[in-house]
C-alpha cells in the first residue's frame, strides 16, 4: 500500500503550478545532469546573494523537493539563492549503502555548481550552505567532511552518515550544523541499521569530537504548538571550536518527513511535526554563518579583457600572493558556462561572438576555497545592432578620471553610437555627442568599463577604469 501512495503524491505535485525557476543541464564527468536554480523575486546579481543547496532523497528528484520542501518561499523573504541538483539514478555517492557503491563525484558536481553561481550570479561564496531530505541529508554530511571549507553550515535531516564516510571523514575544520532528525523515522532508523549506518546519538557524539564541543549539550524541549502528537527535544552544544555551533533536534514520534511541511506522505512515513519548521530554523542558523576568513585567500584583482579578434579575447589579471592556480568562467546569455583552470595570470579565450558573454576569475585556495571576483562583460550586442567584427580600439587616460578620448579610426564619420556597460552587463548613462571625440565619464562610480563603438558598420570595443 505503502508504493501506490508515494507514486499518487508525485503524479499530484507534477500537475502543480510551477514557481519562478531556471531547469539547467550541465555535463559532470562526461554525463548530463540536472538542477534547478531558484531566483529570489526582483533577484539583482550586486545583491552578492547567499547560496542554500537543497538535496533530494532516495528515488525523489530535484523538482519533488522544490515542490516538498517549499524553500524557494523562504528564499523570497530571506533573499538568498537556491539550488536544487539531482542526483545521478535518483540518489548520492554519499559512500556505500546495504553494499551499494558508486564512482560518481558528487562533491565536485556540487562544488561545479558553487562556482556556477558566483559567475552567473555573483552569489556570495562566503555563504554556501547545504541542507537535504534523507540521502540529501547524507550528501551534506558528505560534504561537511570532504569538502569543508566549501560549506559554511549543513542542516541534514532525517539523515546519518554511513559506515564508510563515517570511518573516513576528516573534515578540515570545525563546521556548524544544525540536524534534525525523528525518533519514529522507519527510514532512518534513529537507532541506525547494522552494517550500513550508527545510531543518531553516535553521530552526535561524532561531530561533537570533530568540533571539540562540550560533552554534555544543553537539553531543552521546544513549546509543543500543535496537537500534532509530537514534540521538539534541542540538543546545543557548547563551547565548540573556532566558534561553530552544533545543533541536533529530535522530533519525539517524529517520521522520516520534513518538519513544518504538508503530510504529503498521509503518516505512512510517520508524523510531520508542525511544532517547528525545518525551512525557518535552518535558515535562522545559516544566515550568520560565513566560511572563516582564516581558510580564504584574495580574489583576482584588475580583470582585463582585450579583444585580439571577433572570436578571441586575451583574459588578464593581478597575480595573488601564495595562489598556485586560477579559475575562468564565461557565461553566456544562455547561462551556459564554460571553465578553464591555468596557473598563469593570463589566458586566451576563443568565444562565439553572436552571444553575449561575461566572465570571471577565481583564487583556487590552497585550504580549498574559491575566491570569486565580480562577474563582468566580456562583449555585447546592443538590441537592434547586427555585430559581425568588433575591432579593437583605444582610450586615453587609461585610467582616468571625469573625461576620455577616443581613437576613432575614421575620423571623417560622424554617426557613430557610444555605448557604456558596467561590470554587470548594465549600460551606463554617457553623451553620445562626441566633441573632439571626448566623453564625459564624471558621472560614473570608480570602476571597469565596456566600451562599444558602431556605426552599423564598423564596430569597435574597448574598455577602461575610472578611478
Amino acid at each position: 500500500m505503502k508504493q501506490p501512495i508515494f507514486i499518487l503524491t508525485l503524479f499530484l505535485f507534477a500537475l502543480q503550478t510551477s514557481y519562478a525557476q531556471i531547469n539547467f543541464q550541465t555535463r559532470w564527468q562526461n554525463r548530463p545532469r540536472n538542477a534547478i536554480v531558484y531566483l529570489p523575486r526582483n533577484f539583482n546579481p550586486s545583491e552578492n546573494l547567499p547560496v542554500v543547496i537543497n538535496m533530494h532523497g532516495f528515488l525523489t528528484n530535484a523538482r519533488f523537493q522544490f515542490d516538498y520542501t517549499q524553500f524557494h518561499k523562504t528564499a523570497d523573504s530571506v533573499r538568498c539563492i537556491v539550488i536544487y541538483p539531482e542526483g545521478v539514478d535518483l540518489r548520492w555517492n554519499s559512500g556505500t549503502f546495504f553494499f551499494v557503491s558508486s564512482t560518481v563525484d558528487d562533491v565536485g558536481f556540487l562544488g561545479d555548481w558553487m562556482d556556477r553561481a558566483a559567475v552567473l550570479y555573483n552569489a556570495d561564496l562566503k555563504k554556501v550552505y547545504s541542507m537535504g531530505y534523507s540521502a540529501g541529508g547524507f550528501m551534506s554530511y558528505k560534504l561537511a567532511c570532504d569538502a569543508t571549507n566549501r560549506v559554511a553550515a549543513i542542516a541534514p535531516n532525517v539523515a546519518s552518515m554511513v559506515n564508510d564516510n563515517l570511518n573516513s571523514c576528516v573534515p578540515a575544520r570545525p563546521i556548524n550544523i544544525a540536524a534534525f532528525n525523528g525518533l519514529s523515522d522507519p527510514i532512518t532508523s534513529y537507532t541506525g541499521i547494522a552494517g550500513n549506518f550508527p545510531g543518531i546519538d553516535s553521530i552526535k557524539h561524532f561531530w561533537q569530537i570533530k568540533n571539540t564541543c562540550d560533552v554534555a549539550p544543553l537539553i531543552d524541549t521546544l513549546p509543543d504548538l500543535r496537537v500534532d502528537g509530537t514534540k521538539v527535544v534541542r540538543y546545543t552544544y557548547q563551547n565548540c571550536g573556532q566558534q561553530v555551533q552544533q545543533v541536533f533536534y529530535k522530533v519525539i514520534n517524529g517520521g522520516h518527513v520534513w518538519p513544518g511541511a504538508s503530510n504529503i506522505f498521509f503518516d505512512v512515513l510517520g508524523k510531520t511535526t508542525l511544532d517547528i519548521s525545518m525551512n525557518n530554523e535552518a535558515w535562522n542558523f545559516f544566515k550568520t554563518k560565513e566560511i572563516p576568513q582564516a581558510v580564504r585567500c584574495d580574489a583576482p584583482q584588475n580583470l582585463r579583457a582585450t579583444s585580439v579578434a571577433a572570436d578571441s579575447f586575451q583574459l588578464n589579471w593581478d597575480a595573488v600572493a601564495g595562489v598556485g592556480n586560477y579559475k575562468i568562467g564565461i557565461a553566456d546569455d544562455s547561462s551556459r558556462v564554460t571553465f578553464y583552470e591555468t596557473t598563469n595570470t593570463t589566458i586566451g579565450v576563443k568565444i562565439n561572438p553572436l552571444r553575449q558573454l561575461k566572465w570571471n576569475a577565481a583564487s583556487l585556495c590552497s585550504s580549498g576555497y574559491h575566491s570569486w571576483n565580480t562577474s563582468r562583460a566580456l562583449n555585447f550586442t546592443p538590441t537592434g545592432i547586427r555585430i559581425n567584427k568588433v575591432q579593437q580600439m583605444n582610450v586615453f587616460p587609461n585610467p582616468c578620471t571625469n573625461e576620455i578620448t577616443l581613437d576613432i579610426p575614421k575620423q571623417g564619420a560622424t554617426d557613430w553610437k557610444v555605448s557604456v556597460y558596467n561590470v554587470l552587463g548594465e549600460m551606463m548613462p554617457v553623451s553620445t555627442a562626441l566633441p573632439g571625440n571626448k566623453i564625459d565619464i564624471s558621472l560614473l562610480s570608480k570602476g571597469w568599463y565596456q566600451l562599444l563603438l558602431t556605426n552599423g558598420e564598423d564596430n569597435y570595443s574597448t574598455s577602461f577604469v575610472k578611478e
